[in-house]
């Protein structure tokens, strides 16, 4: 962790103002300022893998109290589970704090930026900024930040702090519709990107998590779109039998027959009814020499 990023850890550490407890019902609801230094002592100290083990079992006991939280987070994001961290950021991002809630949003686009995930990270870094982190140096020397660099809006973003103005109007909304006008022109890195946008703000997004599997599916990257694939199967047709039969053909070109053979049965369970695109698509083409083919094509009589 880089001297500036602590700074701004500590800058989270001290926004939360330690209060004695008077009662017994106060001491059910936060803990007490000897376990909190311990927790702080730790990350302080860099010893990660103890905070996280210690501030866990802590963040359990007091799972509402927004300083145990706010630790438990740090000493993960700390010791490199940034996967872990985001959800209990998304917590500290709806503080009523304003301080803890833009300081939270910043380390949300730290993790999400450590995580490979680009356009969410400008994204949620434009609205910490919107919300009134304005410490330019952190923003432009976090080597957490490192991955962004190189992007335009992060130049701008930059210069606009440095020089004292606001940031720049940046369009960071893209619409499912705006994905599949760029999957029909094959620009699947940049549909990705729209893609991932969206499910930063809408994790359940239906026809986002289907074009997303469908994207990573078309870019060969079969093990990551399987379990969007999967996820969007669950939906209601003809999302679930597509997804289901996305599913079966990924798992065919892994040469996973008994996979394959079990998600096209769930397509046909689920609605497919397409006889013509089983005998034709290039991907299932390892399965038709198996006695287990004309099985299935007889439940398309």
């Amino acid at each position: 962790m880089n001297a500036i990023y602590r700074s701004a850890l500590l800058a989270l550490l001290v926004s939360f103002p330690v209060t004695a407890q008077k009662s017994g019902e106060q001491q059910s609801l936060a803990p007490s300022d000897q376990e909190l230094s311990s927790g702080e002592n730790l990350i302080v100290n860099k010893k990660w893998q103890e905070a996280v083990a210690y501030l866990a079992k802590l963040q359990q006991r007091f799972p509402k109290h927004e300083r145990t939280l706010s630790l438990y987070a740090q000493s993960l994001h700390s010791s490199a589970q940034f996967e872990k961290a985001l959800p209990l950021y998304q917590r500290l991002m709806k503080s009523k704090k304003a301080a803890t809630a833009r300081l939270a949003r910043y380390q949300y686009a730290c993790a999400l930026a450590m995580l490979g995930k680009k356009e969410p990270a400008i994204y949620q870094l434009y609205q910490a900024v919107s919300q009134g982190f304005r410490q330019s140096a952190s923003i432009k020397n976090n080597r957490e930040l490192a991955s962004l660099h190189d992007d335009i809006r992060f130049q701008k973003l930059v210069f606009a702090l440095e020089d004292g103005e606001e940031p720049p109007v940046v369009q960071f909304r893209p619409s499912v519709r705006d994905a599949q006008m760029l999957i029909r022109v094959k620009r699947f890195d940049d549909a990705k990107k729209a893609l991932e946008t969206i499910l930063s703000r809408q994790p359940g997004q239906p026809m986002a998590i289907y074009f997303l599997g469908y994207v990573l599916h078309m870019q060969g990257k079969l093990d990551q779109a399987l379990p969007y694939h999967i996820k969007a199967s669950a939906f209601r047709a003809p999302v679930g039998y597509s997804s289901a039969y996305n599913a079966a053909c990924a798992h065919a070109q892994k040469g996973r027959l008994d996979a394959a053979f079990e998600w096209l049965g769930k397509a046909i369970d689920k609605g497919f009814k397409n006889k013509a695109n089983l005998l034709n698509d290039e991907e299932l083409k390892g399965l038709r020499e198996d006695p287990r083919w004309t099985k299935l094509l007889e439940r398309l009589q």
